[in-house]
């Protein structure tokens, strides 16, 4: 594909995405930085009584915000728990059908704001599709998907979950959906997958090889924290040691009860997967328990290594033909770790470009010198 084959992409983006998840309200920062599009969870839509939610009207008036100043907005329609919540069946046809209805009025809703449509989130990831399987979940894409069309057949749409393991999935969801406008990639070599910056062009000329469509990289970064697994299993099984449990087996032998020994937080994401999923989502707690990433790679995890990481990958990005935007998670660093709830794990607390206090990190000059060519 050539960059002429990113046309269609480019008439409903208006050409590459330069983009950043949970942004700040600082507009003249983000431009700074060369940013151009912020991405975001939409809620839920309405209230039990079928009015529009404060929490939406509030979004919707953010996102106009945002727009009026020059940012487009990736909007990401609500997670399957979320309809669930509102009593919908997502697992039958009825309540699929009530998931495109709804997901075409937040696509029609927005039409006079800029806008890509991300259906839903990584729902490859046990935790965030919970509690539907893999298939159920890939229904609930379609859905989606065929909702945002219906609602605005003139903006982008596309989903990210895209990995191996999901590539045939990922497919189907191609043929039943008619086609998205791109695949978005979730990609974070060197910190929660082994690699480093030459495995992203790898990767995304492999997926359009396979699948035939733009690539967007939905989110990518590297954590400025965090010490690295010398012995994953040995670790592990040191950690299990603590609950009273001796070995990883007799840890799978008797899942729930391993995890009812987990910390609340972790334990309630377990809990609420479909049954099959249960294994896979503890094994994904694994790195917040033990506080360290699962892979080894030559950039270390700090300030330094993490804007070293992001001036080596992002101008290969830039040129790269088969992408179609590159999407930075995130803006600024957490004080808590949103999936452990602790402050000392580093998983989900040191991606930002910015530190807590609203200083810039390193990271943050390298990205507006490559977006910006200033």
């Amino acid at each position: 594909m050539s960059n002429e084959n990113l046309s269609v992409l480019y008439q409903k983006t208006g050409g590459f995405i330069k983009g950043i998840c949970h942004p700040n309200d600082n507009v003249g920062l983000l431009k700074e930085a060369g940013i151009e599009w912020v991405r975001r969870d939409v809620p839920f839509p309405y209230e039990p009584d079928g009015k529009l939610s404060q929490h939406y009207l509030d979004f919707k008036e953010r996102s106009r915000m945002f727009d009026a100043n020059g940012i487009r907005n990736i909007c990401i329609t609500p997670y399957p728990v979320k309809f669930i919540q509102a009593g919908i069946d997502v697992t039958t046809r009825k309540g699929l059908e009530r998931v495109s209805e709804i997901c075409a009025f937040l696509a029609e809703d927005f039409k006079d704001i800029g806008t890509c449509w991300q259906a839903t989130n990584e729902m490859h990831i046990q935790h965030f599709r919970a509690p539907l399987n893999e298939i159920q979940a890939k229904d609930f894409l379609v859905a989606c998907i065929k909702g945002i069309k219906e609602g605005n057949p003139a903006a982008a749409v596309g989903h990210n979950s895209l990995i191996d393991e999901w590539l045939s999935l990922c497919m189907q969801i191609e043929q039943e959906t008619g086609g998205c406008d791109y695949v978005g990639l979730d990609l974070y070599a060197g910190t929660w997958s082994s690699g480093g910056p030459d495995t992203y062009c790898e990767k995304i000329d492999q997926y359009y090889h396979a699948i035939q469509k733009p690539i967007i990289l939905m989110e990518f970064g590297f954590a400025s924290k965090g010490d690295m697994m010398e012995k994953p299993e040995a670790e592990a099984t040191a950690y299990l040691k603590t609950l009273g449990i001796d070995s990883i087996q007799d840890a799978i032998s008797d899942l729930d009860a391993l995890i009812d020994k987990l910390p609340e937080q972790i334990a309630e994401k377990a809990r609420a997967c479909a049954p099959e999923d249960k294994l896979q989502c503890v094994i994904a707690g694994m790195v917040h328990l033990l506080k360290k990433w699962p892979v080894k790679n030559d950039i270390p995890h700090t300030e330094e290594g993490q804007a070293t990481f992001f001036a080596s990958l992002l101008p290969r990005l830039l040129e790269n033909p088969y992408l179609g935007g590159a999407v930075i998670y995130c803006l600024s660093d957490s004080e808590r770790c949103f999936y452990c709830g602790q402050a000392d794990c580093p998983c989900e607390t040191a991606w930002g470009l910015i530190r807590i206090d609203g200083s810039k990190k390193p990271a943050f000059d390298v990205v507006k010198k490559v977006f910006t060519g200033k």
